[in-house]
């Protein structure tokens, strides 16, 4: 059986389309980003959340988690967060992990 995963050239596509979201809404309040990015993140998860394609979906996450973080750092005139300031705030405001969804075997 063949193992199924997410083609680089789709994850990088996916990569930017949601990088550029991020840039255009990073003025809106935290609460409400990290609302709708959960919604976009469970449809990507829902969709790519297959048996051996986990890497790849984490990849993803992490990705989006470090566009957050530049996106989050241009709000103002001053970096508003270190890397763990920002770890600290996504306790308070969680995204949504990544979780297998289909069992292919």
């Amino acid at each position: 059986m063949p193992k199924v995963q997410t083609s680089r050239k789709k994850l990088e596509q996916k990569v930017r389309a949601y990088k550029n979201w991020i840039y255009d809404n990073r003025n809106r309040p935290m609460r409400e980003i990290i609302k709708e990015l959960n919604v976009k993140l469970i449809g990507h998860y829902r969709y790519y959340g297959v048996t051996w394609n986990f890497r790849k979906i984490t990849t993803f996450l992490h990705r989006v988690q470090q566009f957050l973080f530049k996106a989050m750092n241009r709000r103002g005139c001053r970096r508003a967060y270190t890397w763990n300031g920002f770890v600290e705030m996504l306790k308070y405001y969680p995204l949504a992990k990544p979780k297998t969804y289909y069992c292919l075997y």
